[in-house]
């Protein structure tokens, strides 16, 4: 458990959408994130209830063992978000506009991770809402699937 505004938070029961500790990408990544944790929470409210999406920093995400374990959606480019970074050469793509934008996410695996980024804040907010559009309900039964064991 951590502590949370309205009291203790179970870890088990968040999805986290992370985003670079860099001043870059809180500016233009953030609002990226927010709308795909705001997606995120209405599909997760369909099929598991008691789970939510919180945007957190990749630095938060990346030093808590715990959050490591969690599903995830990383948002931004490798050169702002570590997670990002540490995900690209590990999850293939199965979206891209050629030197502009990535999805990244194992569809044939009960696999949890995503990463979608571009080449500047507009391109990842398109790679975001490509991850909606194709593939977000498949991540979320994925992530329903997994909580309920």
């Amino acid at each position: 458990m951590v502590l949370g505004l309205t009291g203790n938070v179970d870890i088990n029961t968040i999805v986290p959408v992370v985003v670079g500790a860099h001043i870059r990408a809180e500016i233009s990544d953030r609002p990226t994130a927010n709308w795909l944790a705001d997606q995120l929470d209405d599909e997760l409210e369909q099929s598991c209830p008691e789970l939510s999406a919180i945007v957190c920093t990749d630095l938060w995400y990346l030093n808590d063992e715990r959050l490591r374990t969690r599903p995830t959606i990383s948002v931004g480019e490798p050169e702002l978000n570590a997670l990002s970074a540490f995900l690209a050469d590990k999850l293939p793509d199965v979206y891209s506009v050629k030197d502009v934008l990535i999805v990244q996410m194992d569809i044939r695996a009960d696999d949890t991770l995503a990463c979608c980024w571009g080449r500047d804040a507009e391109s990842t907010s398109q790679a975001a809402r490509a991850f909606v559009e194709r593939y977000l309900s498949g991540f979320t039964e994925s992530v329903a699937r997994q909580h309920r064991g």
